[in-house]
Protein backbone atom coordinates (compact mmCIF):
# COMPACT_ATOMS: atom_id res chain seq x y z
CA UNK A 1 0.00 0.00 0.00
CA UNK A 2 2.63 2.89 1.16
CA UNK A 3 5.97 2.11 -1.09
CA UNK A 4 9.37 3.62 0.77
CA UNK A 5 10.95 7.15 -0.49
CA UNK A 6 13.01 5.93 -3.49
CA UNK A 7 14.65 9.68 -3.94
CA UNK A 8 18.39 10.06 -3.42
CA UNK A 9 20.39 12.55 -2.44
CA UNK A 10 22.78 12.03 -5.32
CA UNK A 11 23.07 14.99 -8.20
CA UNK A 12 21.24 13.88 -11.49
CA UNK A 13 23.59 13.46 -14.05
CA UNK A 14 23.33 15.57 -17.09
CA UNK A 15 22.47 13.97 -20.31
CA UNK A 16 23.89 17.09 -21.97
CA UNK A 17 25.97 17.18 -25.46
CA UNK A 18 28.40 19.77 -26.10
CA UNK A 19 30.20 19.94 -29.66
CA UNK A 20 33.40 22.21 -29.98
CA UNK A 21 33.27 21.76 -33.44
CA UNK A 22 36.10 21.41 -36.62
CA UNK A 23 37.92 24.94 -36.85
CA UNK A 24 36.74 26.08 -33.00
CA UNK A 25 39.53 27.15 -31.20
CA UNK A 26 38.94 27.70 -27.18
CA UNK A 27 41.44 29.44 -24.83
CA UNK A 28 39.90 28.60 -21.23
CA UNK A 29 39.08 26.16 -18.83
CA UNK A 30 35.88 24.44 -19.43
CA UNK A 31 33.77 22.97 -16.58
CA UNK A 32 30.62 20.74 -17.34
CA UNK A 33 28.31 17.55 -16.53
CA UNK A 34 27.49 16.62 -19.75
CA UNK A 35 29.54 15.05 -22.69
CA UNK A 36 31.86 16.42 -25.07
CA UNK A 37 32.90 15.33 -28.75
CA UNK A 38 36.29 17.93 -29.59
CA UNK A 39 36.56 18.49 -33.27
CA UNK A 40 38.23 21.72 -32.71
CA UNK A 41 41.18 22.85 -30.41
CA UNK A 42 40.57 23.46 -26.36
CA UNK A 43 43.89 25.27 -24.93
CA UNK A 44 43.00 24.49 -21.39
CA UNK A 45 42.15 22.11 -18.90
CA UNK A 46 38.51 19.79 -19.25
CA UNK A 47 36.91 18.31 -16.05
CA UNK A 48 33.32 16.70 -16.60
CA UNK A 49 31.70 13.88 -15.33
CA UNK A 50 30.55 12.87 -18.70
CA UNK A 51 31.95 11.19 -21.32
CA UNK A 52 34.88 12.87 -23.72
CA UNK A 53 34.47 11.91 -27.43
CA UNK A 54 37.76 13.50 -29.36
CA UNK A 55 37.79 13.24 -33.23
CA UNK A 56 40.03 12.76 -35.80
CA UNK A 57 41.20 16.71 -36.23
CA UNK A 58 40.72 17.33 -32.27
CA UNK A 59 43.65 18.20 -29.84
CA UNK A 60 43.52 19.33 -26.01
CA UNK A 61 46.31 21.62 -25.11
CA UNK A 62 45.69 20.55 -21.28
CA UNK A 63 44.72 18.29 -18.63
CA UNK A 64 41.52 16.51 -18.87
CA UNK A 65 39.66 15.22 -15.34
CA UNK A 66 36.93 12.69 -17.10
CA UNK A 67 35.13 9.69 -16.62
CA UNK A 68 35.14 8.02 -20.22
CA UNK A 69 37.40 9.17 -23.40
CA UNK A 70 37.46 7.78 -26.54
CA UNK A 71 40.20 8.67 -29.56
CA UNK A 72 38.82 8.48 -33.07
CA UNK A 73 41.00 8.35 -35.66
Amino acid sequence: MFKKDQTTNEPKKSSERNILAQNTQIIGNITSDGDFRIDGTLEGNLTTDGRVVIGAKGLVKGACSLCQCRYRR
